[in-house]
């Protein structure tokens, strides 16, 4: 047994009790709790394609998305979800798509900065409202904001070349229900990892599955937020932001607004600012509730 990311993992050859006991391995990372018997992630292997906890451990894995991905590739382990005694294979939602079971620490750090972010955004737009005249300016202003984090900056390997974890207009992984076309984010975060083992063809495609996105919305009704929800409580990020922005002399049903921005953060983690007269009504990435000030 050895150890990624604060969780035990362990490598187990056979099923016992069945003939085919030599047949098969699994490798499984436990949970957060590391309780023996409680697992995030298993991946089956078959005979001969077998590995050893030496093996996994010499490699040096940083986060187990890096495992995922090298006895995918190394080995053509097949991902599944731990439910007990059964197992069934993680529905197929592409190559890239790792981690089904919960967010991986690089992730949720990621998460973390994003939402510091989006809240400093917030303040800024109920302090300085008109510094963009249209929604695609307040993008960029999003986006300048977040490369400037550290944990976001910087280019990363892509095969030969190299691309950035940032990127704008990212198609969706697939189309939502009733759509036969993908539709695009206004933001999303793409992992290192997913970057890393991507080809050229699924990355100018935008075939991978970003690990962040984040659609805005500016004077906008209540409509568009509510499908920009839609969007992202169908998508398969790990963390789905949405940021709805209006501004003075703007009319719209705000009792439904504002239902929708709290009943939304269920889902997904909704952000808002509003201004009318001399009141700022706004909502920061954790906040309960609808602020004024």
């Amino acid at each position: 047994m050895f150890y990624i990311e604060g969780r035990k993992v362990r490598v187990l050859t056979g099923q016992p009790g069945k003939a085919d006991k030599a047949k098969t391995q699994t490798v499984r990372i436990c949970t957060r709790d590391n309780q023996i018997g409680q697992y995030d992630y298993v991946y089956r292997l078959n005979s001969p394609h077998f590995t050893s906890e030496e093996e996994l451990k010499s490699q040096n894995f940083q986060t187990i998305e890096a495992l995922g991905t090298y006895l995918k590739e190394k080995y053509h382990a097949k991902e599944e979800i731990y439910d007990g005694d059964i197992k069934k294979d993680v529905p197929p939602t592409g190559p890239l798509v790792t981690g089904m079971a919960s967010p991986s620490s690089w992730e949720e750090k990621v998460a973390k900065v994003v939402e510091e972010t989006i809240d400093q955004f917030i303040c800024e737009f109920l302090e300085f409202p008109y510094l963009h005249r249209r929604e695609q300016s307040i993008h960029c202003e999003l986006y300048k904001l977040l490369v400037e984090r550290r944990l976001l900056s910087g280019h990363y390997p892509m095969g030969k070349w190299f691309s950035q974890l940032i990127h704008k207009e990212w198609p969706e992984f697939s189309p939502r229900s009733g759509k036969s076309q993908r539709g695009t984010i206004d933001l999303c975060i793409i992992s290192p990892e997913r970057l890393k083992n991507c080809s050229m063809e699924e990355f100018i495609e935008g075939k991978i599955a970003p690990a962040i996105a984040i659609e805005i919305g500016l004077d906008d009704k209540w409509k568009h937020l509510r499908n920009d929800l839609n969007k992202l409580s169908d998508s398969s990020v790990s963390f789905g932001y949405v940021i709805h922005l209006v501004r003075h002399n703007v009319s719209d049903d705000f009792d439904t607004v504002e239902k929708l921005i709290l009943e939304g953060a269920t889902k997904v983690k909704t952000a808002y600012g509003r201004l009318t007269g001399d009141k700022a009504f706004y909502k920061l990435t954790n906040d309960k509730e609808i602020k004024i000030r």
